[in-house]
């Protein structure tokens, strides 16, 4: 999330949009809202669920899920980010880790981007494969 952050320092980045799921995804916390505005779309979300940040296991989290489907289809919440007219200057894509999942989330975030904002897409070269395991 230092990245994030910088690149909002570095090119003027103002808004960034995380696209995970309740398992992964675990720094949307630490995005500085005041460089950013943020949005985040959690696929697999059940509307009774608390996502639970099991990086550290010892923190919850408690930042709003601003759109959310309870399966793996996005394809309502990309309707109603693309009808409220966003954009993403930089666009964190951590999904399940499954390959058909994975590419479609890295799909989405390069049409939702702004011109010359970023993609960063995590696990992408994790130090043990079974870190990116579904």
């Amino acid at each position: 999330m230092h990245l994030v952050n910088e690149l909002a320092l570095i090119l003027g980045y103002r808004s960034y949009l995380e696209i995970c799921t309740p398992t992964t995804g675990m720094l949307y916390g630490d995005v500085d809202r005041a460089r950013y505005t943020c949005h985040r779309l959690m696929d697999r979300h059940p509307a009774n669920f608390v996502a639970k940040l099991m990086y550290l296991a010892r923190f919850m989290d408690t930042m709003p899920i601003d759109f959310r489907t309870s399966d793996l289809d996005i394809t309502e919440c990309v309707q109603v980010i693309q009808a409220r007219g966003l954009k993403y200057d930089v666009i964190l894509v951590d999904p399940f880790h499954e390959y058909a999942e994975s590419a479609r989330d890295i799909g989405v975030a390069v049409d939702l981007l702004n011109p010359g904002g970023t993609v960063i897409v995590h696990d992408c070269f994790p130090r043990d494969g079974a870190l990116a395991g579904p």
